[in-house]
């Protein structure tokens, strides 16, 4: 259950951190160059919390 909070949180910060004047409610309706920043982001804070 940890893991599932700090992954959510992570993918809260990834949102505000690029898309901060976005309103969104689908994945599918956020840029692509948005989203890729968003996975690029969400990549290094999994592997931050694997590695510890």
């Amino acid at each position: 259950m940890k893991q599932y909070v700090e992954f959510a949180h992570s993918i809260c910060l990834a949102m505000q951190n690029n898309c901060p004047t976005i309103e969104w409610r689908f994945w599918k309706f956020v840029r692509e160059d948005m989203k890729k920043a968003v996975m690029d982001q969400l990549l290094v804070s999994v592997t931050n919390v694997e590695s510890n």
